[in-house]
C-alpha cells in the first residue's frame, strides 16, 4: 500500500494543575474502507517516544454510538476503544514495562467526506488508578489526489 493519505494528529493534555501541553503530528498513511469500517493507518514518527511503532484507527462508517479504536503495534503494543460514557481498561506496554490504563471517553464525533475526514476524541486518561491528564485528540486526514493504493 502506498502512503496515499495525509493525517495530521493534535493533541491537547491538561493536567490535574490545568497545566496545557499541545503536540501536532503529521505524517503519511493510508485511509481505506472496508467492510462498513474506515481504518487510518500510518507509523509513528521515530523521533518520537514510540519508537518503531504503527499505528491504527479504527471506526464504523455508519454505527451509532460512534466508537473509535486506536490500536498501536511494535515497539510499544495498546488499544484503547473510545465510545462515549463508557471506561475501556487496557494496558500499555514498551520496553520499559506494562502499565494499566483507563480511558473515559466524555465526547467523540466523525465527520467523513469524499476523500476527508476529522475524528475528534475527548477523555480522561488514568494510568496505575491515577488520573494523567484531560485530553482533546483532534485527528485529520486527507487523501493526496493522484496517488492510489497499490
Amino acid at each position: 500500500m502506498s502512503n496515499n493519505t495525509i493525517i495530521q494528529v493534535h493533541t491537547t493534555i491538561k493536567d490535574d494543575m490545568e497545566q496545557e501541553e499541545q503536540f501536532t503530528t503529521t505524517v503519511r498513511g493510508q485511509v481505506v474502507e472496508r467492510n462498513g469500517f474506515c481504518f487510518l493507518r500510518y507509523q509513528e514518527e521515530e523521533s518520537s517516544e514510540m519508537g518503531n511503532t504503527w499505528t491504527i484507527i479504527k471506526w464504523a462508517v455508519t454505527k451509532e454510538p460512534v466508537s473509535i479504536s486506536i490500536i498501536r503495534q511494535g515497539d510499544v503494543k495498546m488499544k484503547q476503544v473510545f465510545q462515549q460514557g463508557k471506561p475501556d481498561i487496557s494496558t500499555y506496554q514498551s520496553n520499559y514495562g506494562s502499565i494499566e490504563m483507563e480511558i473515559i471517553t466524555h465526547d467523540i464525533s466523525v465527520k467523513k467526506k469524499q476523500k476527508q475526514g476529522e475524528l475528534h476524541i475527548q477523555y480522561e486518561l488514568k494510568m496505575n488508578k491515577t488520573i494523567v491528564g484531560k485530553y482533546d485528540v483532534r485527528i485529520y486526514y486527507q487523501k493526496i489526489e493522484g496517488v492510489e493504493n497499490d
